[in-house]
């Protein structure tokens, strides 16, 4: 089953992007802001886990922005 990690700071758009997924079959894991995706990210590779297959990734932020988590993704899992 694919997983894919939802990063949005808007809670309408997080929950209904989650929920349409989640009825499609994927596995979903949400986050509210980039140091949240960050900790959910690299939690699923210290599990072990194969990690997330894609990533919705808002740019726009608060704290640490988009394109900051997209480098720290690339840089730990080339795949995504």
């Amino acid at each position: 089953m694919p997983r894919l990690l939802i990063v949005d700071d808007d809670d309408g758009i997080r929950t209904t992007l989650e929920e349409a997924l989640a009825q499609e079959g994927f596995d979903v894991a949400c986050a509210a802001d980039g140091r949240q995706a960050i900790r959910q990210f690299d939690a699923s590779q210290r599990q072990g886990a194969t990690g997330f297959d894609l990533v919705l990734l808002d740019l726009m932020l608060p704290g640490v922005g988009g394109l900051d988590v997209c480098r720290h993704l690339r840089r730990h899992d080339s795949h995504i």
